[in-house]
């Protein structure tokens, strides 16, 4: 009976010792690639942050603003200007500071609640400015305000929805695509050559994700499925609220399962020595 037990401890300090193992190897691995801040920190702690608005900033239209803001270096100085609509009917660009782009606003002829979108249309270098109007109109403007040669469009009503700029057919060429009230979705030629850096915001709120980000962030490594486990298996058990944001690692983590995992082992021996005396 004494043999079969100490055989069963032996067992019992092998499975421990295998479960260290386990848990240890993705937290070597997750020190040498963080899991994003984002998959780790919760609703609260993302928007606990007191915001203050930037020197220069808020900036006023001559009306409501339905649209939402796009980004791009309009003019080429090297600095981001910030394209949007207004129910004034006009477009607006803002330089960072808060002060107005050289040769904006510019009007169309009703309310601007469609989003613009950035990109080289005409082939020539530049940004352009796509954006649609309750005219019933799609607006291009260059950087510095003047209209696109071969623009506005026009179709049959309102154009609220917000352009987007891509290669759709496949010819290396840009397109245009847009709806209207009219019942239509509009896909416009462009002289201009299609490539990612030549659209630095070719759509709402900037990509496929909609983040509304400039540049677009690298989304940095996914989470290994031992990761996402171990630390459900932390937050579950030990109670703890692993954070990674800013450079800190699952050293902490290492240390609590390190703990559990020891009192475990010395419960077993003491309930196996029992039966052993």
């Amino acid at each position: 009976m004494k043999s079969s037990a100490r055989n069963a401890l032996l067992i019992t300090a092998l499975l421990l010792l295998l479960l260290i193992l386990v848990l240890t190897i993705p937290i070597a691995k997750s020190q040498q690639n963080p899991i994003p801040a984002t998959f780790l920190t919760t609703p609260t702690q993302q928007t606990t942050a007191k915001q203050t608005n930037a020197a220069g900033w808020p900036v006023q239209t001559g009306s409501c603003v339905d649209s939402s803001p796009a980004l791009g270096d309009i003019d080429g100085d090297g600095q981001l200007e910030i394209v949007v609509g207004s129910d004034d009917s006009r477009v607006w660009a803002f330089n960072g500071n808060g002060s107005v782009a050289a040769g904006w606003p510019v009007g169309t002829g009703s309310w601007v609640t469609s989003s613009p979108a950035l990109g080289d249309i005409d082939g020539d270098g530049q940004l352009e400015i796509v954006v649609g109007s309750l005219d019933w109109c799609v607006y291009a403007f260059n950087g510095n305000g003047s209209t696109v040669t071969g623009w506005p469009v026009s179709t049959l009503n309102w154009v609220e929805s917000s352009p987007a700029l891509g290669d759709i057919d496949g010819d290396g060429q840009l397109e245009i695509v847009v709806g209207s009230y009219d019942h239509n979705v509009y896909a416009f030629n462009c002289p201009g050559s299609y490539s990612v850096g030549g659209s630095p915001w070719p759509k709402f709120h900037h990509d496929e994700r909609n983040t509304g980000l400039y540049p677009l962030p690298s989304p940095g490594p996914s989470p290994s499925p031992s990761d996402v486990s171990l630390l459900l298996f932390v937050s579950l058990f030990l109670g703890m609220q692993p954070q990674l944001q800013q450079g800190n690692t699952l050293m902490l983590v290492a240390a609590g399962v390190g703990v559990m995992v020891a009192a475990v082992a010395v419960l077993a021996f003491v309930l196996l020595r029992r039966r052993i005396v």
